[in-house]
This record gives structure tokens, sequence and C-alpha cells, in this order.
């Protein structure tokens, strides 16, 4: 199952060095604060982290941690209540 995932996973990292070149330097890091403050709650991988992930499962797919490791190991997604104290937006 999971080479059957691995040509989805190249397109998607393919796509993203796309909107690298493409858009401003901060675009991933905007659209995923926009998302974590319309979803009210945990937020998924920001985009580093996600960025880790898709390397990490390309280059050994059956050792990549699972998303939800990484967002407790990494701590960097923090719940919408304190971004918003933080007056991050």
């Amino acid at each position: 199952m999971l080479e059957l995932s691995r040509p989805m996973v190249e397109w998607i990292s393919d796509y993203e060095s796309w909107v690298r070149v493409h858009t401003a330097n901060d675009y991933r890091e905007s659209c995923w604060r926009r998302l974590i403050s319309r979803m009210g709650a945990q937020a998924w991988l920001a985009p580093e982290q996600a960025k880790r992930w898709r390397e990490a499962f390309l280059t050994n797919p059956s050792n990549a941690p699972r998303a939800r490791e990484m967002l407790r190991s990494e701590r960097k997604c923090e719940p919408l209540y304190t971004l918003l104290e933080n007056g991050t937006q």
C-alpha cells in the first residue's frame, strides 16, 4: 500500500516545489495560518513539517513517522487559542 502512495507524494512534492518558485516566500505559511484560524482547533502539519514528512516518506516509506507523531514531537502546531493569545493570526 505504501508504494501505491508514492506517485501521489512525489507529485505533491513537485507541486510544492513549483509553489515555492512561483509564490512569495511566506505563501504556504500564511495559507497554513489562515487554515488553523478557521479550523478553531489543532491544525495539520505546518509547511516545513509537511516537507520533512514527505522527504521521510519518499526516502523510506515504512519508517516515515506518522503525521500525528510529528505534531506531538515537534510541537510546532499550537491550538488556535494559544496563537490568538500571542497575537498571531
